[in-house]
């Protein structure tokens, strides 16, 4: 007679043990509105470079990541909203801004909106 246990695997790490299990995201409200949040970070004063050129790079680098903010937002509503507009522009209640700043230049770009229906549904 074979008794088979049913155990638990588990996982030392930095000092605490944490058992493994399925992570299981919450479904997102396609009514309400839809966050996305991208990281970035710019030059700062710690490289041999002009005040301009600094500036600059800040200005890109929150330009790239405020893309980036809508290409994440633009996916999250495609995989979750079917019948919804991916469109940034026709979204209601848009707003894009940086929502968290660190030290070494580090910022994290967040975006939300509420996506409107599609206009034309083929297929």
């Amino acid at each position: 007679m074979r008794k088979f246990a049913v155990t638990t695997v588990l996982v030392p790490l930095a000092g605490f043990v944490a058992s493994i299990k399925p992570a299981v995201a919450a479904p997102l409200d396609c009514h309400g509105p839809i966050k996305a949040e991208v990281s970035g970070r710019f030059l700062t004063g710690a490289y041999d470079v002009p005040a301009s050129v600094i500036k600059r790079d800040q200005h890109e680098a929150l330009a790239v990541a405020r893309q980036n903010a809508i290409a994440a937002w633009r996916g999250k509503v495609a995989a979750h909203c079917p019948g919804l507009s991916t469109s940034w522009l026709r979204a209601q209640d848009r707003s894009a801004d940086v929502c968290d700043q660190a030290m070494g230049g580090r910022f994290t770009f967040c975006v939300a909106a509420r996506p409107v229906k599609k206009r034309w549904q083929f297929g």
